[in-house]
Order: structure tokens, then sequence, then C-alpha cells
């Protein structure tokens, strides 16, 4: 699951320059609601975000709960560094695994026309990062990358591991990719389409055989991502090798009219069987767009507001996550003024609640959304001079509350029994 977490923090892109927005809002904390039955769920883990003054920096802190105990232990504290192109510099995680504190950090370089020149990588160890390994990288004048040769760290030597040179066809529509490795060459081809995108791979070394197949629709989006994976087998007569086909992978995506993913499913064959892996979901408020949210930033293209997401891990639904996104209102970076404020003072009981929920204070004029664990907006109502609302209407189980009045937002979980 952490991994699956550590994919999730590289999920979120605010697609405009920085340093020239106005945000309104700021992603401020994810829950993962972990499925335990068919009726309950409980908060497994808890992901916090921070921001430097100059929104260069961002910092993730993940939390897990220890069941043992029945609280909250630190178990992941990351951040990473943009320059002024958003491209990250410098990144490191740490993290506890059997009572040790490990980790790593990566930091880039770019030349002046973004391209990645080098990448330093290192290793936390016994209190410190120490370096391990490198990744160089060299262009021709057309930006096309020729050379990338990694590298382990020998003391104060640099020992070639793996050297790749890169060989485009007269068109730049098939390109040649070459592993000496020990006097052993491994081959990587790939093609691609007139709109110089991906569509075909295909590995080939002594040992391994792989093949990867990807549809695209008139936009160019991924609709089939397959990948086909071969294993070595030696003629007991002749001695000879040959490769057999072991297994394959698809992955099918789904997009909604923004060119926003909004489904990822994972299906494998294996032992002449299909079977389903996974399935993530992702949920949008179309109402809010990106461009006045401050996120976390990666390669995915995330145009609206992002209130939820799904992971389904098998057929019969236990084990599965959602993730329920939470924002906070910040200051005007342009006139420093306060648009909106979280509201701290308000509380909500009885928590949890068979009917009617009772909120501290009366709320003048204000409008309530409520959405389940899979980001469905379920009741929307407003409040005018009430302190209660009624949810009898809606089954029982967890949902998130959120209030808007008077330019305060405030987000409650709320349990309905």
């Amino acid at each position: 699951m952490k991994r699956k977490l550590l994919l999730f923090v590289a999920l979120f892109i605010a697609t405009t320059t920085f340093a020239n927005d106005v945000y309104k809002q700021k992603l401020d904390s994810v829950y993962f609601y972990l499925k335990t039955s068919e009726t309950d769920s409980i908060v497994w883990n808890k992901m916090y975000y921070t921001y430097s003054s100059d929104y260069e920096k961002t910092s993730i802190v993940l939390y897990t709960y220890n069941g043992d105990n029945e609280e909250f232990e630190l178990s992941d504290s990351s951040y990473y560094i943009l320059n002024d192109q958003n491209l990250i510099i410098e990144g490191s995680s740490l993290y506890l695994e059997n009572d040790s504190l490990i980790g790593d950090k990566e930091v880039n370089d770019y030349d002046s026309e973004g391209n990645i020149i080098s990448s330093f990588f290192s290793d936390y160890k016994l209190g410190a990062f120490k370096e391990n390994s490198r990744t160089l990288y060299t262009y021709d004048d057309n930006n096309r990358l020729l050379n990338k040769e990694e590298s382990i760290k020998s003391g104060s030597d640099w020992l070639k591991n793996d050297d790749y040179f890169y060989n485009w066809n007269s068109t730049y529509d098939t390109l040649l990719i070459y592993n000496i490795i020990e006097d052993t060459i491994s081959t990587v081809k790939e093609i691609y389409n007139e709109d110089s995108f991906l569509i075909y791979i295909e590995e080939n070394s002594s040992y391994s055989k792989e093949k990867k197949i990807i549809i695209r629709d008139e936009f160019n989006n991924i609709l089939t991502d397959s990948v086909f994976i071969y294993r070595k087998e030696i003629d007991v007569n002749t001695s000879e090798a040959y490769f057999i086909l072991n297994s394959i992978d698809v992955e099918v995506i789904q997009y909604d009219d923004f060119n926003q993913v909004i489904e990822t499913s994972i299906y494998s064959y294996l032992d002449s069987s299909w079977i389903s892996d996974n399935k993530e979901s992702y949920h949008f408020d179309y109402g809010v767009s990106t461009d006045s949210i401050l996120m976390d930033r990666s390669e995915m293209d995330v145009k609206f507001k992002i209130q939820s997401l799904t992971y389904d891990y098998g057929i019969d639904g236990i084990n599965d996550f959602t993730g329920v996104c939470f924002y906070s209102d910040i200051e005007d970076i342009v006139t420093n003024t306060n648009r909106v404020s979280q509201d701290s003072q308000l509380s909500i009981f009885p928590n949890p609640t068979a009917n009617v929920i009772y909120f501290n204070k009366t709320i003048n004029n204000g409008l309530v959304n409520v959405f389940d664990l899979d980001g469905r907006l379920v009741k929307s109502t407003n409040l005018s001079n009430q302190n209660s609302l009624n949810l009898s209407n809606l089954n029982e189980g967890i949902y998130i509350l959120n209030l808007i009045e008077e330019n305060k937002q405030t987000n409650f979980r709320i349990i309905k029994n």
C-alpha cells in the first residue's frame, strides 16, 4: 500500500506557472479509508501537505494506523523542490522499516531547454544520505537523447553499470536503443505515431524478451497499454534457446470530456486465464479549476479539483481504499488579502448520529454538500438561520460534510448509524 500511496503523492498537478498564479485554495491532506467489511470503513492513512512561502518546496508527511495501540504513527516523510520551470531539482523520502529509519534522495540538473542532464541518487543510512549512483544524459542539437549512462559509486570512483545509445531512423518514427553491458548487448525498439507519441516498444536481450503495444485515441490519450512478457526456455533435444509467452498485463484507461483520467483497470493473463488485478477511479469537482488550487504536482494533467479516488483490489470489495481530499483556503498571493479562512470554532454533534446532526452555532446562510467515500455528492442543501441538518435519507456509513458560509469552508467526517 505504501507504494500506492507514494504514487498518489505524484498524482496531482497544477498546469499553470506557479510564480504568477493566484491561489484560492490549497490541498492540505488526504485521508485513506480502508474498507474492512461490506459496511465498515476505518481511517488507515493520513497524508499531510505543507508548502514553502515561495511555493517551490512541497513536503508530505504520511501517518499510518497501528491497530495494536490504536494510534497513528509517522511512517513516511518526503519533500521535493522545483525550479522556475516546475521541474524537480531535489527530492527525498524517509520512512521506517523494521524500526529503522531509511530513505533515498535524488538531485537533478537541467539544461536551458529543460532537458535533464544528470541525476544523482543517495541512500539514507546511519543518520545521513550517502551518494550511491548517478545517471548522465547527452542530447543532439534537436534535443533528442543520444546517450544515457548509469553508474554506481565505489569509494570515490564511478563504475559504469549501463550504457544506452539512442539511434533514430531518418523519419524519426523509430528509435533503436542499445545497452552495452559486460560484452553483451540488449536492444530496445520504439515506434512512434505521426504525432510523435509512443505506440510500440520491444525489448530484447540474451535472457529476456518483452513487448508493449499502446493504443491511443484521436487525442493521443492512451486507451490500452498491453505488456507481453516472454520467458526463456531451452530445448532438451537440441539445447537451443527459445522464448514462449509467459504473461500479459493490460491497462485500460477511461477519460472524461476534458481528457482527464477517471478510471484505470489492470488485467493479467497468467496460466491460461484472465484476472482483474485492481481498478483506480478518480472523482472531480468540475466547478473548481486547478488554476486556483495549490496542489502537489507530477506528470498527470489534472484540470479540475480532485475530491477523492478509490483503489479496488479485488472482487469482494474488502481491503479496498478510498482517498478523500481536504482543502483549505489561503491568502491571495497577489493582493495578500485573506479571501477565505477555515472556521476552526465550528463543531458538530452527535457524531456518530442516527438522523440529525447539530452545529454549535446558527448557520445564517450556508451551503452544505455531503459526499460519500467514493466522492459522490449524496446531499446538497442551503441552511438559513438553522443549526441542524437532517441526514435521515442517507444510508449507514461514513460521509464527508463540507460547509461553506460567508467565504469560510469547513470539512467534517461524519458517521451515520
